[in-house]
Order: C-alpha cells, then structure tokens, then sequence
C-alpha cells in the first residue's frame, strides 16, 4: 500500500513538473486585439494603436535572448508605414522580413517593387 503511494505520488509530481517546462517561442503582446480594434474601427487612433503595439512587439523581441521577431510582424509594420505615405521606412522593414524569415522572400520581393 505504501509503495503505490509513492508510485502514485511520483506520477502527480512529473505530470506538474512537464507543465511547468512549457516557454513561449514568440512574443506577441496584444496584436490580436489590437489589430482587431484597427479592422473593426478604421479610425486613425486604432491604426496608431496597431502601430505603437508591433513597435512594442519588435523591441520586446530583440531585447530577449533567443526570442525572434515573429514572422509576419516586420511585414505588417512595413504595410502601415506604407498607409502613412513611408515607403522608405517600409522598405527597410520589407527587407528585415525578408531577411529574418527566408520563405517571406517572394512575397517581400514583390512588395518591395511595388511599393518602390
């Protein structure tokens, strides 16, 4: 009887113990909601929200070791400063995308002509 308490008991503690080893593999901050209020309202306060959030998620994201900047976002921050007339400024993000993530580059390369 003894014996299947500790067996049981060992049982209880690795299952905690495999929950607990879980970390995250990107930050996103609250894009999700931020970029639903942006699609939702269309107002310039949402866009600028949006914008303030995927600079929050970069800066989060290089200020951590190992934490890449999730793909997509440099690609979305690229895509706002284009809807604010910087197409400069979306060029250099185009490229961080496409640079950070390799499978981006079509999509990217297009981009970056078109919004030359």
């Amino acid at each position: 009887m003894r014996k299947l308490r500790f067996i049981i008991l060992g049982i209880v503690v690795l299952s905690f113990a495999g929950c607990a080893t879980q970390t995250q593999l990107y930050y996103y901050g609250d894009y999700s909601h931020k970029y639903y209020n942006m699609v939702k309202k269309q107002d310039d306060a949402s866009k600028q929200g949006f914008i303030k959030t995927l600079d929050n998620i970069i800066s989060k994201s290089q200020k951590q070791d190992n934490s890449p900047v999730p793909p997509g976002i440099y690609c979305d921050y690229g895509m706002m400063m284009v809807g604010q007339s910087r197409p400069d400024e979306a060029q250099k993000y185009f490229n961080l995308e496409k640079s950070h993530w390799p499978e981006s580059a079509p999509l990217m390369d297009y981009l970056i002509q078109l919004y030359k």
